[in-house]
């Protein structure tokens, strides 16, 4: 019975050594051959100003809106404020065309002066 106990602590010394060797490995040689390390792409740093910015998508609308509405009918021929621009009270936002008001105009004081002239006729 001694020399089995014996002969079993033995097979267990054995058996751990083979173990331990196993996955230690020889150690030399392999170190030797292991591969080279990758090649790493390096890059200088560079000192600058960053200002961080976002873009996002979205819809905007105006806080107060305005209904323009003329008190007569015409062609513009002049923009004075830039679309989207905030404007005063009384200020002057468009020029209509003035030559259809002119020939109007015109054409209402040669009828006047027609009048006068048939009513000094008569």
């Amino acid at each position: 019975m001694r020399k089995s106990r014996v002969a079993a602590a033995l097979g267990m010394i054995l058996a751990t050594g083979l173990v331990v060797f196993w996955v230690g490995g020889p150690g030399g040689d392999e170190q030797a051959a292991a591969p080279a390390p990758p090649m790493v792409l390096a890059a200088s740093v560079v000192v600058q100003d960053h200002v961080p910015r976002s873009t996002y998508t979205g819809r905007l609308t105006a806080v107060e809106t305005v209904d323009l509405k003329p008190r007569v009918s015409g062609y513009i021929a002049h923009v004075s404020v830039p679309e989207g621009q905030i404007v005063r009270r009384g200020q002057i936002l468009f020029r209509l065309d003035s030559a259809p008001f002119a020939a109007r105009h015109a054409a209402a004081r040669a009828a006047t002066r027609e009048a006068e002239a048939r009513l000094g006729l008569a």
